[in-house]
């Protein structure tokens, strides 16, 4: 017999204490994860980290895979938010804006061993690199959304634009995974600088999103 949701035990009730218990899973995860890679992830790991009875595992997690699933879910919506609340207006973007944006989501990424991690690992099973498919496709239709709002009519529409959106968002994190993993042999700031440089080529006039045409003339 489960108890109601809605009754209360030393001041919480039964859904706060297992969104409590959920999220201390989570994080211990990441802990493990930044501390000894993808396979150090399992559930009596999880547990004994964060300090829980095994049997709350499968209060929030059907298996390990899911966990790893709900650790991507949570980082990614953790960095849209932040990503979205520092960038503003994309059509005001300038260049020194994006330095700050990326610079900002950079250490985002490196200052937590564990995010950093997970990213390098985001394609360690087919459920990992499909779960990454749908987190690049939702970043590539804000980026979509944002160039539209911001070049107007100068924009292509269609599938030239939601391609050049995939482009752009896939190119963007595999350069910053192969960085993160040494095998992009260059300096912080370059990367940042880089990556800024190609948002403002797309948020503003011209730049790989215009019409062929308009870019002879």
């Amino acid at each position: 017999m489960t108890g109601s949701p809605n009754r209360t035990y030393a001041g919480s009730t039964l859904q706060q204490r297992q969104a409590r218990r959920r999220e201390a899973l989570i994080e211990a995860a990441l802990e493990l994860i930044g501390e000894n890679g993808m396979e150090s992830i399992s559930a009596i790991a999880v547990c004994k980290r964060a300090r829980l009875n095994q049997r709350y595992f499968s209060e929030s997690f059907g298996n390990r895979e899911e966990l790893l699933l709900a650790m991507i879910d949570d980082t990614a919506a953790e960095a849209l938010k932040f990503g979205l609340a520092a960038s503003g207006g994309f059509a005001a973007l300038d260049s020194s804006r994006a330095v700050e944006i990326m610079s900002a989501l950079i250490d985002f990424v490196t200052s937590n061993p564990g995010r950093r991690a997970l990213m390098i690992e985001m394609q360690a099973t087919p459920a990992l690199r499909g779960r990454r498919e749908d987190f690049v496709g939702m970043i590539a239709r804000i980026v979509e959304t944002k160039a539209a709002e911001a070049l107007g009519d100068r924009v292509v529409t269609g599938t030239d634009l939601r391609i050049a959106a995939l482009v752009i968002t896939n190119g963007a994190l595999d350069t910053v995974t192969m960085w993160l993993t040494g095998t992009l042999d260059i300096t912080r700031d370059d990367l940042i600088g880089a990556l800024a440089n190609l948002m403002t080529t797309v948020t503003q006039a011209g730049g790989v999103l215009t019409t062929p045409s308009d870019s002879v003339h």
